[in-house]
């Protein structure tokens, strides 16, 4: 492959992130828990009693989405929402935490695969380009840390 371009870059980003999703979505089989709930699961696992805010702000995505995947997984009592110092609280179910802990197992055999796969001889430069790349882009949304 030639060296391509910086609009190129993006749009294989682009492309990645579409088709991984619409694969993720095929493959989670935890009930109650979709592609789009799962990353907040995950954040609420890492931040007990953290807000709907804080969980978008958090994951850099909207608070609207938070809040739609917050109803559905509070009617499949995989988180609750309690009243803490004038603020709601957010918190996983014993069943929740389970969830979320399934959903990342197969969420990471996907990825493992899926790396395995691209034979990527240099996997920890990637990781590090990828990890610089989006401290530009968003610096307080650093994954892992």
């Amino acid at each position: 492959m030639a060296k391509p371009t910086a609009l190129e870059l993006g749009q294989l980003i682009g492309l990645i992130h579409r088709t991984a999703a619409a694969a993720q979505s095929r493959l989670l089989t935890v009930p109650g828990v979709t592609i789009s709930t799962a990353p907040i699961l995950t954040y609420i696992a890492a931040h007990p009693d953290c807000t709907a805010q804080e969980a978008a702000d958090g994951l850099a995505i909207n608070k609207g989405l938070v809040s739609r995947g917050l109803s559905q997984l509070v009617a499949a009592k995989l988180v609750t929402k309690r009243r803490v110092a004038g603020r709601v609280a957010l918190r996983l179910t014993q069943a929740g935490a389970s969830a979320q802990q399934a959903a990342d197992a197969e969420l990471t055999a996907w990825w493992q695969e899926q790396l395995a796969a691209s034979d990527m001889k240099h996997r920890k430069q990637f990781a590090r380009n990828l990890a610089a790349l989006a401290a530009q882009l968003a610096p307080e949304h650093q994954i892992g840390q």
